[in-house]
């Protein structure tokens, strides 16, 4: 009986990190659609 793999592929995102003109920062990657902001570079 035939059992499919799974495949994996590993891509590398790279971000664009701003200060953002009302305080903290933005984030994106380029070439996806991901976005995100944060109020300081403290976890």
């Amino acid at each position: 009986m035939f059992k499919p793999v799974a495949h994996y592929v590993m891509n590398e995102l790279i971000f664009i990190v701003e200060s953002a003109p009302e305080g903290g920062y933005t984030a994106r990657a380029l070439g996806a659609s991901i976005y995100t902001e944060a109020d300081n570079d403290r976890g």
